[in-house]
């Protein structure tokens, strides 16, 4: 707290008015300085993906971040722990959220403008896919402008984080004909096989009648 009192004097030095110690409109305190908002991304990547279709990972950049502000995009792939399970059941091996090994590239984009503190804006990374099943999990590295090893990381993304996981699956099959299969197809074969089969008496006995009748026989 800081008090602030003032005293009046004429020329002679002599005190004509003195402010009380401790008024209000006489205090203010005094506050450290804010801490300095710090950028940071959020995103999102869809919850379910085919092989071989192409997703983007959507992240929210929350400023500030300076113009020419690089993010890149990695991610891991874990296999299922379980391939049979149902689909609210599939689950996927953690990978570690820290540990970049075995991560994969997936491209980067540059941001065009600044983006002042606490405002957010949505950038989207490189189409990319999965070939085979399992999950991918995204992080992102926003780095500041320039080239070199040495850059700064502005923020920084985990692979653990929440909405980051994307989970392939081989897709269904194409439609097509309604296919004759199990006992509907014996069904179908069955009574293909008795009406053949049937066809085939008839026109024996057609046969046999018309005979018959030329020879004067009485058998049918």
């Amino acid at each position: 707290m800081v008090f602030t009192v003032e005293t009046v004097t004429d020329r002679d030095g002599q005190v004509v008015r003195r402010g009380a110690c401790g008024a209000v409109s006489e205090s203010a305190v005094i506050l450290p300085p804010p801490e300095p908002v710090k950028p940071k991304i959020t995103t999102s990547a869809p919850q379910h993906a085919n092989t071989g279709e192409k997703i983007q990972d959507e992240a929210v950049l929350t400023g500030p971040f300076p113009q020419g502000t690089v993010i890149e995009f990695y991610y891991q792939h874990t296999p299922f722990t379980d391939p049979a399970a149902d689909l609210d059941e599939l689950a996927c091996e953690a990978p570690d959220p820290a540990s970049t090994e075995g991560a994969v590239k997936i491209g980067a984009t540059v941001l065009g403008h600044d983006i002042a503190a606490g405002a957010t804006e949505t950038l989207y990374s490189p189409e990319f896919t999965s070939d085979v099943e399992g999950c991918t999990r995204i992080k992102e590295t926003a780095y500041a402008p320039g080239e070199g090893p040495g850059r700064e990381v502005l923020a920084e993304g985990r692979f653990d984080a929440l909405g980051e996981r994307t989970m392939w699956r081989q897709p269904p099959p194409p439609p097509g004909d309604l296919p004759l299969t199990g006992a509907n197809a014996g069904l179908w074969v069955a009574a293909a096989g008795l009406l053949a089969g049937s066809g085939v008496v008839l026109m024996l006995a057609a046969c046999l009648r018309r005979r018959a009748a030329g020879n004067g026989d009485s058998a049918w």
